[in-house]
């Protein structure tokens, strides 16, 4: 199962991205965070069961676009907070 979240950006240059779940359902086992770079998808993050909250320090990059993607999940992830900050 895979779900995309697109965030447009009207700045450039994402270095730290958050994410809060709630961890005691524990349903996002993969995921990655995705920049548009290009015109093709770049991985900068990726990991594995996803912590209740995940602060992830990347490459400073222009960009009008990133993506979270759940790779794996046991049921409908749930995602209520995902940040990205220049």
């Amino acid at each position: 199962m895979s779900r995309v979240i697109l965030l447009p950006l009207d700045r450039s240059l994402a270095t730290l991205a958050e994410l809060s779940d709630h961890p005691e359902l524990k349903r996002i086992k993969r995921y990655a965070i995705e920049r548009w770079i290009d015109g093709e998808w770049n991985r900068c993050v990726e990991g594995k069961d996803l912590p209740a909250k995940l602060k992830a320090r990347f490459e400073s990059v222009t960009t009008t676009k990133v993506r979270l993607n759940i790779l794996e999940a046991t049921d409908g992830p749930t995602i209520f907070e995902f940040r990205i900050y220049p």
